[in-house]
């Protein structure tokens, strides 16, 4: 049987097939020759298929499956592979008529789903799989849509809504069903909505989703989905998207315990492209400067960058100011529940007994109460231990960190801190094991 052979075009999704399949083989011990004597297929063809030449008809994947005891694996993978291979030929032409373009849309969007929700679910698939996809998005960019530049913001905006009230990982399907939308805009020079825009739109999605992945503890996929949010919000020459999706990303590696010159590096290039404009990207670059010298213990290098935070705010204009927590999630909006919210960090993080008790209750009394209840309280646990109040403080940090629905890097890097802050004498405390034990760091 020939099989045709694969445009360059699709061909990197076969590859990663092929290589899927090279390695169920190696881990058989078998030769490609070796191999072919269970199948009904050349060795030769067997090899052209791990190298993403041709693609293998369903039934050589089940003899596939059957001959390496992937127990299915292979077979699901394929299905998977056949819809985004479909997707991405589909991205390469303009479809003709709207009723085809709708049914289209729905097939692609149930493919994304299917492969973003096997990825969120925590199915092994092979290396390259997310790389596909997210390059996908920022090669393709492409096809059609009517919606309205207005509808995409609100989407965004939503998205930073849901963020703050959803479960790590619930998000990624449809923000990769969203962003695969978003691309087929950008390609289709039909719509005639403007490029930068849906760019910055593609930035907004992305940077959410890394952020969803480093909550998930899911590193690898969220540098993956930084690096994409980097790139399109450099391609939308928006400036200070650019500086946010850098700051935000330190921000998430800061909350990681990540090494300190990675985080260092990314707040340079944010503070550097801000070139000294207030911004919110500049904003939330120097809240977590501010935060990093604090945790390092160096004050004055944290007071001045709470300082300089607090003016960058004051020169804000209005609407960046107003649009409250669910803004900032997205780079739209610095309110200034943000501005006490990271005061009480850095004086926590610093053992500031004077300072810290106060800019936590201002932290507390703007913040959202849906959004201060975990995080800001977990912090005046760590302040009261600082001031000596070890037995209620310790109890209630317990009592926080087994109430919240799932213990975040955030979380876990505070109960950390709390950990270290306990004196020498109380170490073996039953809170103390009992918070040590939920501090572990998520796994990469």
């Amino acid at each position: 049987m020939t099989e045709p052979e694969i445009s360059a075009e699709v061909s990197d999704i076969w590859e990663l097939f092929g290589r899927h399949i090279r390695h169920a083989r190696n881990a058989k011990d078998l030769s490609l020759r070796q191999l072919s004597e269970r199948l009904s297929w050349h060795f030769s063809l067997i090899g052209k298929w791990e190298r993403g030449i041709h693609r293998p008809p369903l039934e050589a994947v089940e003899r596939l499956d059957h001959a390496l005891e992937t127990d299915g694996r292979l077979v699901s993978l394929y299905a998977l592979i056949v819809e985004l291979d479909q997707f991405r030929r589909r991205m390469l032409k303009i479809r003709p008529t709207a009723s085809a373009c709708d049914e289209d849309d729905d097939m692609d969007r149930r493919a994304a789903l299917r492969l973003m929700s096997a990825l969120s679910a925590g199915v092994t698939v092979p290396a390259g799989t997310l790389e596909t996809i997210l390059s996908s998005v920022e090669r393709s960019f492409g096809l059609r849509d009517d919606h309205h530049m207005d509808n995409w913001h609100r989407t965004v905006q939503t998205y930073g809504q849901l963020y703050y009230a959803q479960p790590p990982n619930a998000l990624i399907a449809d923000l990769t069903a969203d962003l695969l939308e978003v691309g087929r805009l950008l390609q289709d020079p039909r719509t005639g909505l403007p490029r930068n825009e849906l760019l910055r739109v593609g930035s907004q999605l992305t940077a959410l989703m890394a952020t969803d992945f480093n909550d998930a503890g899911n590193r690898r996929s969220a540098r993956l989905a930084w690096q994409t949010a980097r790139r399109t919000a450099d391609a939308s020459e928006d400036r200070n998207l650019s500086v946010w999706v850098r700051a935000r990303e330190a921000d998430c590696l800061f909350w990681q315990d990540q090494p300190r010159p990675m985080i260092a590096a990314l707040l340079d290039d944010a503070l550097g492209q801000a070139q000294g404009t207030s911004s919110t990207g500049r904003a939330m670059a120097l809240e977590v400067r501010a935060k990093l010298a604090a945790l390092d213990g160096r004050s004055a290098d944290a007071i001045q960058a709470l300082n300089e935070l607090a003016d960058t705010y004051e020169r804000l204009p209005d609407h960046a100011t107003t649009a409250g927590a669910i803004g900032s999630s997205v780079g739209t909006s610095y309110p200034e529940a943000s501005v006490h919210r990271s005061a009480a960090y850095v004086y926590a993080f610093l053992a500031d007994t004077k300072k810290a008790p106060a800019a936590i209750d201002r932290g507390i009394a703007t913040y959202p109460s849906n959004l201060a209840g975990g995080n800001l309280r977990l912090i005046q646990a760590l302040s009261a231990i600082h001031g000596g109040d070890l037995t209620h403080a310790l109890q209630d940090a317990l009592r926080i960190a087994e109430g919240v629905r799932q213990l975040t890097p955030m979380r876990q890097l505070i109960i950390r801190r709390i950990v270290d802050a306990v004196p020498r004498e109380s170490a073996n405390l039953p809170t103390v094991r009992e918070l040590r034990a939920l501090a572990r760091p998520v796994s990469a």
